[in-house]
């Protein structure tokens, strides 16, 4: 356990701890299909709160399905059976985190009208709701934002709280592969995590072990698939209705897809399509330098950071192939 003595990290706006002291009860929501960032958030954030005696519910619209978090799915609920009973005594807040746009709530959004609610994410794209919002798009992961939240009320950081902090940091950064020559506040932050408790070797078992078979391959598939496209600098692939079908979403290892795509000689940029059903497509985009994937996705509703973004997509995955890649060349082209 630690009790900083000195905050070097993300330090919310005066009116964020405002809103915390605000209110007793507080409803704590991630976006849908969830990675480590959003859940290890909400489960420190709700941690946190609960340890000051205040009251703190969680809510998913899941799925669970990938590997590192699937334990972690009986500790969310997916819908609010009632939320106006939440708020007796109108001491109740909504605080979403690491979500750019409402519909990425599911279900969720519809459960919340009414309530005062609190944005917190790191998203530069996506679209603005709710009555306050703290978004840092400098920030590598919501999980900084929330360590620098807690170090605010200077209240300790324990283990268990600090070991998910961890996770959704480690989970955003590749286990800080993406981090710039500018990510020395993440790493202070870091080691103030693990001196609290957090553990860099369980968290990188928890994040690259424990794959299925069908993960690899899926993989394979994947790779042969890959075709290089303008001059190189891109790569494209996709994912077919039938191999969902046949491996299950838990075959899906995207960081690791990413990671070979992205480390081959001449890469600059990584779009990958995913059959999700009949009609229905998703779309992830990744980028290491100028391209801005984040705009790119924004164009088709869609959001995240300049460097890694996606999208859902009604339609073919032909139909989609016809709009994105040829954007994708243009826009590869006027990065220089």
């Amino acid at each position: 356990m630690i009790n900083p003595s000195d905050n070097n990290g993300y330090v919310p706006p005066g009116e964020i701890l405002d809103f915390f002291r605000s209110h007793r009860n507080f409803l704590i929501l991630g976006h849908t299909e969830p990675d480590g960032d959003c859940l290890g958030s909400q489960l420190a954030l709700a941690e946190f709160l609960i340890s000051r005696g205040w009251s703190a519910q969680l809510y998913s619209p899941g799925p669970f399905s990938r590997p590192e978090i699937e334990e972690l799915a009986p500790r969310f609920q997916k819908r609010i059976p009632d939320p106006q009973k939440n708020n007796p005594r109108g001491d109740t807040a909504v605080v979403v985190l690491d979500c750019s746009t409402p519909d990425r709530l599911g279900d969720l959004k519809d459960d919340i009208e009414g309530l005062p609610l609190c944005v917190i994410d790191h998203h530069a794209s996506g679209t603005l709701f709710g009555d306050l919002r703290w978004v840092d798009s400098s920030c590598p992961a919501v999980t900084l934002m929330i360590q620098g939240l807690i170090e605010s009320f200077e209240a300790p950081i324990e283990s268990g709280t600090a070991g998910q902090l961890f996770f959704g940091l480690a989970t955003d950064t590749g286990f800080f592969r993406h981090l710039s020559e500018n990510g020395a506040p993440a790493f202070r932050s870091a080691s103030r995590l693990i001196e609290a408790g957090a553990s860099p070797k369980k968290t990188f078992a928890r994040m690259y072990g424990n794959r299925p078979f069908s993960s690899r391959v899926l993989l394979g598939r994947m790779l042969e698939r890959a075709r290089p496209l303008s001059e190189g600098r891109l790569i494209y692939t996709w994912e077919s209705l039938k191999d969902l079908e046949e491996l299950g979403p838990a075959a899906r290892d995207s960081d690791m897809l990413y990671q070979l795509l992205l480390g081959t000689r001449g890469c600059e940029a990584a779009a990958v399509i995913r059959e999700e059903g009949p009609g229905r497509c998703s779309a992830g985009l990744r980028s290491l330098y100028d391209l801005d994937v984040g705009a790119i996705a924004s164009g088709f509703g869609g959001g995240g950071h300049q460097k890694a973004a996606g999208f859902s997509f009604t339609g073919k995955r032909e139909e989609l192939e016809l709009r994105l890649l040829p954007l994708l060349d243009k826009a590869m082209k006027s990065s220089g």
